[in-house]
């Protein structure tokens, strides 16, 4: 927000800030409840493999029924919604909107396994990729903020947790 703020002007900066509030409001509810009651149930069978397993795939199910087509249905009615409700002055957020409704799947597709990394004793597996996480977005905001304003720091910071999937599958696997 500070970058957008201080590189792009406070306009863009409320377009920016906007656009990801409307975005991550559903899937970050789902998330944040999903994530309360996983740590737990994960914790109490952490002794036990193969339901740990099945717990793991379930939760994996709820968090894609409910949040992809959250995420699609926001992506699908950006335009609409912005320029109906909030008018044409807000257009520059709906491109901001349809990348964090992206990014979304990919924040809500990690809760189950940061949970899952904490009751098999591995807290740190989430602390290392989200670091790495941080270094690439850092490393990618400012020219993508150059090059394509408020829509390239969507991009970017959406960017991050794309290194986070492949490593917490390969742990999870």
């Amino acid at each position: 927000d500070a970058l957008v703020g201080w590189l792009l002007g406070a306009t863009a900066l409320g377009y920016y800030q906007l656009a990801f509030r409307l975005a991550n409001a559903p899937a970050t509810e789902v998330t944040d409840t999903l994530s309360t009651a996983l740590r737990p149930t994960y914790s109490k069978m952490q002794s036990e493999p193969e339901r740990l397993k099945e717990a793991f795939l379930r939760a994996m199910q709820i968090v894609s029924i409910i949040t992809l087509p959250m995420a699609f249905g926001i992506f699908a009615t950006a335009q609409p919604f912005v320029i109906s409700i909030l008018g044409l002055t807000w257009r520059p957020a709906i491109i901001v909107m349809e990348i964090f409704a992206v990014v979304a799947i990919f924040r809500a597709i990690l809760t189950p396994f940061a949970a899952l990394n904490e009751a098999r004793g591995r807290p740190d597996i989430s602390t290392k990729t989200q670091a790495a996480g941080i270094v690439i977005m850092i490393l990618l905001l400012y020219p993508s903020a150059q090059q394509y304003g408020i829509a390239g720091v969507a991009a970017a910071t959406g960017a991050r947790f794309l290194v986070f999937i492949p490593v917490v599958g390969y742990v999870a696997r």
